[in-house]
Parts: C-alpha cells; sequence; structure tokens
C-alpha cells in the first residue's frame, strides 16, 4: 500500500478528529457575539436596529429579507442585542464549515487529504480579517460572500441547483449579490474569456475611465448607476478613486494562489477556483470609483481564503499528519476571537 493510499484511507476515522476544531470555531463564534457595541464600525448600528424590531415586533425593511428574517427569528430567541449578534456569527460559523467540506470534496485528489483540507480551509477563513469583518462589521455582506463562495464550490463541481439556490441565498442577504452571480459560470466558460475580460477591465480600471465609462452607460440606459456608486456614504471620500493598490493586492493575491500548483496531479478544479476569483473581482473592476470601493472586491478577498487553505493544504498533505493540522483550527478560532473583539478586520 503507498503512501498516498494510506494516508486516504485514514481520511474518514480521521474526520471524527474535526469535531474538536469545529467545536472551537462554534466557541469562538458565540464570544464574538458578545463582543462590546463600539467594536467595529457597525456592531453599534445593528444592535440598534435589533432594539427597534424588538420594541415594534416588526422589522422596517431597511434591509434584504433574509437579514430581516435573522433579526425577526433574534427577536423570538432574546431581548439582548447580543442574541443578534451571536446568531450572526454562528450563521458564519455554519457557512463556513460548509464551504471548507465542499472545498474537501471539490480539490481534493491523489495527493490531497480531504482531512487536510477541510482544516486548512476552516482554518484560513477564521484567520482572515475579512472574514473577521464580516463578523464585527459587514454582516450582511459576510453572509453573503461566504454563500458565494459556497456557490462558487458547488458550480465548480456543476451542481447547478445548489449553486443556483446558494447565489439566490447571497442575493436574499445582500442586494448586490447579483452582481456577482457571473462567477458561477465560470466552468461554462472558455479560459480566454475569463483572463481577456479580466485583463481589459483592470487596464480600463486603471487608466481611470470605468467611472466615464459607467456614466455614460448610465445616460445612454437611463439607470442611475453611476449616480448609486458615486452617491453611497456622501461625505466619506473613503477607498474613493481609482485604487491601484487595491489592485496590485488583488493581482498579488491571484498571484500567490495560482502559482502555487495547489493540486499536483489534478489542476482542473482548483484552476477553475482561481478563475472564479478573477470574475468575483469584475465588479470592482467596473464599480470601484465611489466611496468604499473595496466593498466590491469583498467577495473576492473572501474567496482568497478558500484557495489559500487548499494551496497549504497541498503542502501540508505530504508533509504533516492530518491529526496534526487540527492544531490549525484550534489557532485560527483563537485569533478570531482577538481579533473581533479588538475589531482587527479589512
Amino acid at each position: 500500500m503507498t503512501y498516498f493510499s494510506s494516508m486516504q484511507s485514514r481520511d474518514r476515522s480521521s474526520l471524527a478528529l474535526l469535531m474538536p476544531g469545529a467545536a472551537s470555531g462554534l466557541v469562538a463564534a458565540v464570544a464574538a457575539g458578545f463582543r462590546s457595541r463600539e467594536t467595529g464600525s457597525d456592531t453599534w448600528y445593528y444592535s440598534d436596529y435589533f432594539v427597534d424590531a424588538l420594541v415594534c415586533h416588526c422589522t422596517d425593511g431597511r434591509f434584504e429579507p433574509g437579514f430581516q428574517l435573522l433579526v425577526r427569528i433574534a427577536t423570538l430567541l432574546g431581548d439582548q442585542p447580543s442574541t443578534l449578534l451571536v446568531l450572526v456569527c454562528c450563521v458564519l460559523w455554519c457557512l463556513a464549515l460548509l464551504i471548507a467540506r465542499e472545498t474537501s470534496r471539490a480539490v481534493t485528489g491523489p495527493e490531497m487529504s480531504r482531512v487536510h483540507v477541510w482544516a486548512l480551509v476552516f482554518a484560513a477563513i477564521f484567520a482572515s480579517p475579512f472574514y473577521v469583518s464580516a463578523n464585527v462589521n459587514a454582516l450582511r455582506h459576510g453572509i453573503a460572500a461566504l454563500l458565494l463562495a459556497l456557490g462558487a464550490l458547488k458550480a465548480a463541481q456543476r451542481q447547478w441547483r445548489g449553486a443556483l439556490v446558494c447565489g439566490l441565498l447571497a442575493v436574499c442577504f445582500h442586494y448586490s449579490s447579483i452582481l456577482y452571480l457571473p462567477a458561477l459560470a465560470v466552468p461554462l466558460l472558455p479560459v480566454a474569456v475569463v483572463y481577456s475580460v479580466t485583463a481589459v477591465l483592470m487596464l480600463v480600471y486603471s487608466l481611470g475611465l470605468s467611472e466615464p465609462l459607467v456614466t455614460w452607460i448610465s445616460s445612454v440606459t437611463n439607470i442611475p448607476i453611476a449616480e448609486i456608486v458615486t452617491s453611497y456614504s456622501p461625505g466619506a471620500e473613503y477607498s474613493s478613486g481609482v485604487r491601484l493598490d487595491f489592485v496590485a493586492f488583488s493581482l498579488g493575491l491571484f498571484a500567490v494562489c495560482y502559482f502555487g500548483r495547489a493540486a499536483r496531479r489534478d489542476l482542473t478544479a482548483y484552476t477553475v477556483l482561481c478563475r472564479m476569483y478573477l470574475v468575483l473581482l469584475w465588479p470592482f473592476l467596473v464599480l470601484g470609483f465611489g466611496n468604499f470601493a473595496n466593498r466590491y472586491a469583498f467577495a473576492a478577498w473572501m474567496f482568497v481564503s478558500v484557495l489559500l487553505g487548499v494551496r497549504a493544504a497541498a503542502w501540508a498533505s505530504v508533509r504533516i499528519d492530518a491529526r496534526a493540522t487540527i492544531g490549525a483550527m484550534l489557532v485560527a478560532s483563537a485569533v478570531f476571537v482577538v481579533a473581533a473583539f479588538n475589531g482587527i478586520a479589512l
């Protein structure tokens, strides 16, 4: 029996060892829900919204239906704002687990242990500053981004019904998710099309042509796209204009992930995920000229955790026993708690 055959035969029994790591993530999620209302930029805002919903026994339609349903459920479970925050953190924890499981199904190859993939993708998500932001700042956007990631993984396996359900659920938590649905069609798109469109959009954005182009399209179609983008959080002037630093950062992440050759003998699934990352960047390259331009890149940057986790698993599968990688889940959970309580997020 070869080393790799032996490694795969132990996967099923080793999967049970994921439970302590997953449980540590749940404990971290619950703990993060009890953070101070001053933590992050939006904790106080959602806390006040919960109190308003609790008093009137209703929601005012300010947010998407999926999040409003979550708020209503929270009002039935408790009367403290921490009830909503804990519930959101637990939803995000569930999605992180589902993403780790789905990734282990999508990219596991002859040299890739399923336990390694599951544990290290989960750890990469929990240790990500973008995941922390999803818990303490961009609650709705964070849930939607993880649902899009889950949909992308299902699409990579050509599970179209599951991908569509995840995409629609993402829209129910953040309407902007509709901009990212093309990423779910990446397995059907020619490779050259994905790279060519990305290169053109990146060039147009870097030259500062995205805003005039979108403004022209808005005037021709009478759809106020440019106005919607530029009127977001007026006066903030945060992360607005042509952000070449965001472009360089996004390209750097792609280079680290793609040239890592995560799955040595079966690159197909992994390279599909890399192309999905590029398509998730398209909305930023088209609309990333208004205030808080980084919000359009958030879904793509969140998805990077999946790619980095797979790359780490490819390295660890031939060097580290699967059981040892569970420690990464424990460490990531601890890092998450510290970051969440201190508002360390991007």
